[in-house]
């Protein structure tokens, strides 16, 4: 790997962190404050989503030299797996009592939502620095 792909890898793990610690102290904060209820998987659920987007966007670095024509397929399975993972550890917990409730629901799409984003947008830019 180039040091100019560290760097991207680098830049692009520095602001998830940020945008998902920004993120969490909102989510946590209209949870206390707006809903006054508290989600103990929170954490979690927010580590897991930056870590493992974190990897799929450096795995993505990496294949886009030798594999540029299924990098696609390689995004879409990268995104199945972490949905796949992400459920089979949470979704016995949401489903304890039988209901999923807003509150867990929400644990799981905003932060999933918030990674997604950040890792096409930025996916995007790089792809087309490439060309």
């Amino acid at each position: 790997m180039t040091k100019i792909e560290l760097t991207r890898i680098m830049k692009f793990a520095i602001l998830m962190f940020v945008s998902l610690l920004i993120t969490f102290y909102v989510h946590t904060e209209v949870l206390a404050n707006f809903i006054h209820s508290e989600s103990p998987g929170l954490t979690k659920a927010y580590v897991f989503n930056g870590l493992f987007t974190i990897a799929v966007f450096a795995g993505l670095i990496y294949f886009k030299k030798n594999h540029n024509k299924i990098l696609g397929f390689l995004f879409i399975g990268g995104s199945f797996l972490k949905f796949i993972i992400f459920f089979a550890s949470f979704y016995p917990v949401y489903s304890a009592d039988g209901v999923i409730t807003r509150v867990e629901f929400s644990e799981f799409f905003i932060p999933y939502l918030i990674s997604l984003f950040l890792e096409v947008f930025i996916l995007i830019k790089v792809l087309m620095l490439e060309e």
